[in-house]
């Protein structure tokens, strides 16, 4: 019959199950009818007719099962069947329902909701056309050779036009090379005017990213032409809470530092994500003949697509040679260029916080595993009897199989529901209170991966469904036996027994090296809290004020900025005329919150190291390190309350028409003047040749958990910043200050914005968001393996001891005494729990090396790190509380066996 002919059968067999069965008991009717006559007409009496047309047809009942096998619809009714049959399980067993479907939500909403994030952070493409070819370029001081390392964060220095345009003119590994340098502009009309953040970029820069416009276009080769007009592309972001996402936007003028721009495209949502967030806006840049031959403004952010088939290790290699032939043309200005994924640099080192909690998450998902496969695995177990019954009475084990496998179904289906419950609010939660200084790239892409959500359901299933066919796999050929020993028997199996330890060895195993990483990060939060910063960091207020380039003139690295140094001199006298403030420091970058940005230190007179001699041709008589810039007011060191070692603080009289001077932290002077006074030397670094007047203490700048690197103070007077911070040194709550500040500086200049106003002990608190972030979770995530680990543990052993109840009854009949029946069920659970810890804290001790390592590029900066140590009574007392723990579970179960009644349990013997 053809499918065409089948088809309809089919679907009223679905549909309209009962006219279909109405129907085959009408057929089955009229055969059978149609026999009796037969047998009537051949000479028997109607009812030796009957019966021989019954033997005839070989049951009804049977002729309607095979008919509807033959329909191939009837498996659809057997999973329901089974479906609802499984319903009824779980509700005749309540408990165990309830704690298999937790145990699982728990495990499958943690694993999605971190995976989520994971996801979204490291494995989602960046929204470009062929995101793995696209690469960053950086600078690096001193001859060719320092590559970057995929997984580390990245520590280079930005390049100049003149880098740009010599790297395009020498490659061969890159289609196109582009560029931008972050603008931040006075963006006014409609709303309150605002200093917004942009980039100003260089020609091909869409075209190489290669992603399309949301509305409009993005930049073409007219906008970058000398006298071109004035256009910008916008972000999404501005469109929508900027121009109330009109659709008629293109062709519409806005104005940045009081000049209009025409709107010529939007670009997507998150589109360009740079390690310092998401722009604004783009702006097209002009370069003539003289600024691309301008090697002493840095700033720029050149970036660059492979070739098809050029990897970026190879272009390395190419730029390598590029570098020292520039090198040996500009050796006094020239950079040696490193090549940097563009995801790589995106992502940075947040990939070992996702990876430490990702590995958390995982042992969590297992431990639920655990328990829940011991859950089913007794569960069969105990039903053999029951499926014993069904073979008997014609059930194949492929059918039982089937149900099993139903029932898992269900169960997967009711803890996944709840998981994603569960994965939904702990996202929520902890993307709602990571702090304002945090920051994971694309955590606004960030949503419940379902494909994941799905693919963990799946593998719950895949678990489920193992441990019940391997419990029905070991009543193989024992359904007599089976239903002969029903209620008898002596002792559990020693295969269940082992499979029972070793459930237990694994609770220990991953429990332990969640706690014990738990109590590592803890400690270790609790030991950078109490850190001394090496500053007065009390009744501080501390908050940036971003100058407009349209009020105070653009910035440019090293060049004079008068209108700046007037304004800083403005600001300081403003504040400190507020009532209730004391004192206020100023500095380019705020303590605790900016990262590391070394520059090479030349101090002349002196021979170089053999690592800066090869492969450079700079002058022997100079020799290169690594030092920290910070540019400060002269009340920056009283305010903060810091040390002077020797010499003077910086002063007014230091001036911008006074020589420049320094003052350098005892990090510089171990570093480049041990064992000799320093005060009156004169050094090179960047564009500035200080005279160091003065030695300060050692405090810390780029975090609690680094050691103090060499650190240079230049005057504010002398070298004026783009930005500013303040930290006001108040007589009382900062809280109660910063409105009457905020007023005065508007009072002032009302376009003058002020961001990220927080007090100083504020800062210290959020700079420590990475490793309170990691404790809180992995302590939660500890904290619910501990939880699962006691009930699985308890569970395991109940259902041990229930099995071995006669056995039990039978050792007390002989002799046996309450603390030898002790003994056996805790003397187990203790064997157990040594061994389970002895290799859980050598698992512990190998991720623990893992998670308190770190790695960076520069190896000044992987010095600076303070080491972590791992305590080894954080290991003893993790072992003691988890053994705790283990020996109390136990302690129910044994303390029941102890109730047994030896002739009630031998009465059935």
């Amino acid at each position: 019959m053809r499918w065409y002919y089948k088809l309809p059968l089919r679907l009223r067999s679905l549909f309209r199950k009962d006219k279909a069965e109405l129907d085959l008991s009408d057929e089955l009717q009229f055969h059978l009818q149609n026999q009796i006559d037969e047998f009537v007409a051949q000479g028997m009496n109607s009812q030796e007719a009957r019966r021989a047309a019954f033997r005839s047809l070989g049951g009804v009942e049977q002729l309607k099962e095979e008919c509807r096998d033959a329909r191939q619809v009837n498996f659809i009714d057997n999973f329901l069947q089974d479906g609802r049959f499984g319903l009824r399980m779980l509700r005749r067993s309540p408990v165990v329902a309830l704690v298999a479907c937790v145990t699982l939500a728990l495990g499958i909403g943690a694993t999605t909701s971190i995976f989520s994030v994971v996801r979204a952070v490291i494995f989602a493409p960046l929204p470009f056309r062929q995101p793995e070819n696209l690469v960053h370029l950086w600078g690096s001081e001193g001859p060719p050779g320092q590559h970057y390392r995929r997984g580390d964060q990245a520590f280079f220095s930005s390049a100049s036009p003149a880098d740009l345009y010599d790297w395009r003119a020498q490659n061969q590994s890159f289609e196109r090379i582009s560029a931008y340098r972050k603008r931040s502009m006075l963006l006014t009309g409609g709303k309150e005017a605002d200093l917004v953040d942009g980039q100003e970029v260089f020609d091909e820069f869409f075209e190489m990213l290669g992603t399309p416009a949301q509305l409009g276009r993005g930049l073409q080769a007219s906008d970058y032409e000398s006298g071109g007009a004035d256009v910008v592309v916008i972000s999404n972001r501005m469109w929508v809470q900027r121009l109330g996402a009109n659709p008629d936007v293109i062709g519409a003028r806005i104005s940045l530092d009081q000049e209009s721009y025409q709107i010529v495209g939007v670009m997507p949502a998150n589109f360009y994500p740079t390690p310092w967030g998401y722009s604004e806006f783009w702006i097209p840049h002009w370069a003539n003949q003289g600024e691309k031959n301008d090697r002493k403004s840095w700033g720029l952010i050149p970036l660059a697509r492979l070739k098809p088939g050029v990897s970026w290790e190879e272009a390395q290699i190419q730029f390598d040679v590029i570098s020292a032939r520039l090198i040996e043309d500009h050796p006094d200005d020239a950079l040696s260029a490193v090549v940097v994924p563009m995801d790589a640099q995106l992502i940075g080192s947040s990939w070992k916080l996702l990876l430490l909690l990702s590995g958390g998450v995982t042992l969590l998902l297992l431990i639920a595993f655990v328990n829940v496969a011991n859950l089913l695995l007794a569960r069969v177990l105990d039903r053999q009897a029951e499926f014993a019954i069904r073979q008997a009475l014609g059930a194949s084990r492929a059918r039982i199989a089937f149900q099993l496998s139903i029932e898992n179904l269900v169960l997967s289906l009711v803890a996944g529901t709840l998981g994603f419950g569960l994965a939904f609010a702990q996202t929520k939660v902890v993307l709602g209170n990571l702090p304002q200084s945090a920051y994971l790239p694309r955590l606004e892409t960030v949503k419940i991966d379902f494909p994941l959500l799905a693919f963990v359901c799946g593998i719950c299933l895949v678990a489920s469904m193992l441990c019940s066919l391997t419990a029905l796999k070991n009543s193989r050929d024992r359904s007599g036996l089976a239903l002969q020993i029903q209620g008898r028997g002596l002792s559990s199996g020693s295969r269940k027994r082992r499979l029972g330890q070793a459930f237990i060895m694994s609770e220990f195993v991953f429990s332990l090296v969640l706690l014990i990483l738990g109590v590592l990060l803890v400690q270790s939060f609790v030991r950078l809290r109490r850190v001394d910063p090496g500053f007065d960091a009390s009744n501080l207020l501390t908050f940036r004020v971003q100058v407009p380039a349209v009020s105070y003139g653009p910035f440019s690295y090293g060049a004079k900025h008068p209108r700046r140094e007037r304004l800083y001199e403005r600001l300081e006298r403003i504040i400190a005329a507020v009532p209730g403030v004391d004192s206020v420091a100023m500095s380019a970058l705020l303590p605790l919150r900016h990262e590391i940005n070394p520059s090479p230190v030349v101090i002349p007179g002196r021979e170089l190291s053999p690592t800066c001699r090869s492969g450079s041709a700079r002058s022997a008589s100079t020799i290169q390190r690594q030092t920290g810039i910070e540019r400060v007011n002269p009340q920056y060191f009283s305010a903060l309350r810091l040390k002077l070692v020797s010499g003077r603080f910086l002063e007014e009289r230091d001036g911008p028409d006074a020589p420049m001077v320094s003052v350098v932290n005892e990090a510089f002077v171990k570093a480049f003047f041990p064992g000799e006074n320093p005060i009156g030397k004169r050094v090179s670094v960047w564009y500035g040749k200080p005279v160091i007047v003065g030695v300060v203490a050692d405090f810390k700048l780029n975090g609690l958990d680094r050691n103090a690197l060499p650190e240079m103070f230049w005057s504010l007077r002398q070298d004026p910043w783009s930005d500013v911070w303040v930290m006001a040194r108040t007589k009382s709550d900062p809280a109660l200050i910063s409105t009457a500040i905020h007023k005065s500086i508007e009072n002032f200049d009302p376009n003058l914005p002020l961001r990220e106003m927080n007090s100083m002990a504020e800062v210290i608190s959020e700079s420590l968001w990475l490793k309170r972030i990691a404790a809180v979770l992995i302590g939660l995530v500890a904290a619910l393996a501990i939880v699962l680990a006691g009930t699985g543990i308890y569970s395991i052993v109940s259902y041990s001891v229930s099995q071995r109840t006669k056995e039990v009854g039978i050792r007390v009949a002989l002799g046996a005494t309450q603390r030898d029946v002790l003994r056996l069920i805790l003397g187990e659970t203790w064997r157990l729990a040594v061994v389970g810890c002895t290799a859980g804290c050598f698992a512990a001790f190998v991720v623990g090396r893992l998670v308190t390592g770190q790695s960076y590029i520069a190896p000044s900066v992987a010095s600076s790190l303070a080491p972590e140590k791992m305590n080894p009574l954080a290991f003893l007392f993790s072992s003691m509380f988890l053994c705790g723990l283990a020996l109390a579970a136990s302690l129910v179960p044994a303390r029941r066996a102890l109730r047994v009644d030896p002739m009630q349990a031998l009465r059935h013997e």
